[in-house]
């Protein structure tokens, strides 16, 4: 018997757009489209990731001559292609250890000031005068 996928589509959104309104303070309209997307990989994400725990990661096939051979699950290809783009949608939304406050800054609000949540995180790596 299958489980049942956990994350859902509103769901994902709603914890993204809490994640950001808690590292930012606030979500721009023009970010909207790009939390809803990086809630669609999550989404897909998860449930690659349990169709992958659930079946094997090599598989036998037929060859054009009829040989056996031990291939990768394709799902294998998709999982992974699909891990980076989730990584760098979280990138762009300022939610992962890669996310720098200029990144923040441009993708996720519209200008910044000295009372930024970002700017005083990381205000070990603010420019020096």
């Amino acid at each position: 018997m299958k489980k049942k996928t956990k994350t859902r589509l509103a769901d994902a959104i709603a914890d993204l757009r809490e994640r950001i309104i808690t590292r930012v303070g606030e979500i721009e309209d023009f970010i909207i489209p790009q939390i809803e997307a990086t809630a669609r990989h999550l989404v897909m994400h998860d449930r690659l990731w349990e169709e992958l725990m659930e079946t094997d990661l090599q598989r036998y096939a037929t060859g054009s001559m009829d040989q056996v051979k031990i291939e990768a699950n394709p799902l294998l290809a998709q999982y992974e292609k699909l891990h980076r783009s989730l990584t760098d949608d979280l990138t762009a939304l300022g939610l992962n250890y890669n996310t720098t406050p200029s990144k923040v800054t441009e993708n996720t609000k519209k200008g910044v000031d000295e009372t930024d949540p970002m700017a005083a995180f990381y205000s070990n790596a603010t420019k020096q005068r």
